[in-house]
């Protein structure tokens, strides 16, 4: 029997080793957890693989390959591109438009208004927000190269041995078998649901709202397709951060029937996609209230930055497991 002593000392140090092992993953972390939600999505794609391939290394390899040719290079060059064209988006609007509208909003408000100082800082602050969304596609050389080997370091293991360490985490999670097994499989069908829901709803604003921009005479409709398909990640605002300055800014400038037809546009079509198919995609598969997952994703966000939009409602979604046990236990009892 272990002594009380001795059982005090092995808790001390296994909090300093955490702790410890904590400060030493800290400057990675996002590497290492984007590594583990690429893992958990891609969950069903491997099973696959192995079950045809019947080799765990050969698997991951070609998983590892995909991951860096469709998700990896692409996203570095589009996140790269759109920071550059984010410095100079307001060029897309005719400045004697923007000189226009400032003089009119000026006399409208008796006050100095000036939209292009507006329209330029908008759009430094945009390229700000992508560069601390992505740190992988733009942090130093050397963090970058650091980051990315423990990336598909990880990866690999977690391709090839994910269901092994999965089952000695559950092991050492001090719950009955079956809740450690319900939680584990809620956790994976929250990461999936997340990822899926929120990638097809960015794609369907980036489509929809670049459509809209073409329609109604917007320059440059593709690229603030993209700027769409990105803002859409945002919890409540999203798009529309785009579409109703747009509209605004036309009817300012006399388009009366475009500018309408715009806001009309984005308040139906872009919100019904953003309002319906989003909670929709989540909330049905991973069986958390679109409510709970919004504010998961609204305090991910804040805390952990663009990782947080699958850490946060990972988080809401253990705690409501973990309740949820509790309240069982405390019937049968």
């Amino acid at each position: 029997m272990v002594k009380k002593g001795n059982s005090y000392f092995f808790y001390i140090l296994l909090t300093l080793i955490l702790l410890l092992t904590f400060f030493l993953i800290k400057p990675f972390y996002q590497y290492i957890l984007l590594a583990i939600i690429i893992a958990a999505a891609m969950y069903p794609l491997n099973k696959w693989l192995n079950k045809k391939i019947k080799n765990g290394t050969i698997t991951s390899v070609i998983l590892l390959i995909f991951v860096l040719l469709v998700i990896i290079i692409p996203s570095s060059y589009f996140v790269s591109s759109l920071i550059n064209q984010a410095s100079i988006a307001y060029n897309s609007f005719d400045a004697e438009v923007i000189d226009e509208t400032s003089s009119f909003v000026s006399s409208l408000l008796s006050t100095e208004v000036d939209l292009r100082a507006t329209l330029i800082n908008l759009s430094l602050k945009l390229r700000d927000y992508l560069i601390n969304a992505f740190p992988a596609a733009l942090g130093s050389a050397a963090e970058t190269i650091i980051g990315l080997f423990l990336l598909f370091f990880t990866l690999f293991y977690l391709f090839k041995d994910g269901d092994k360490l999965k089952k000695s985490i559950i092991t050492l999670i001090p719950l009955k078998k079956k809740y450690s097994d319900e939680l584990a499989k809620r956790m994976n069908n929250v990461i999936q649901a997340v990822i899926t829901g929120q990638l097809v709803t960015a794609i369907i604003q980036g489509l929809i709202g670049g459509i809209g921009f073409a329609i109604f005479g917007i320059p440059n409709p593709v690229f603030w397709g993209f700027i769409m398909a990105i803002l859409s990640f945002l919890p409540v605002v999203g798009a529309s951060l785009v579409w109703a300055p747009g509209g605004i800014i036309l009817i300012l400038t006399g388009n009366y029937f475009a500018g309408i037809g715009l806001l009309i546009y984005g308040f139906f079509v872009m919100n019904i996609t953003d309002n319906i198919v989003r909670p929709a995609l989540i909330g049905d598969r991973s069986k958390i209230h679109p409510a709970v997952i919004l504010i998961g994703v609204v305090g991910g966000i804040k805390v952990f930055g663009i990782i947080g939009l699958i850490t946060g409602p990972l988080i809401l979604g253990f705690l409501l497991a973990m309740l949820e046990f509790y309240r069982n236990d405390r019937a049968n009892l």
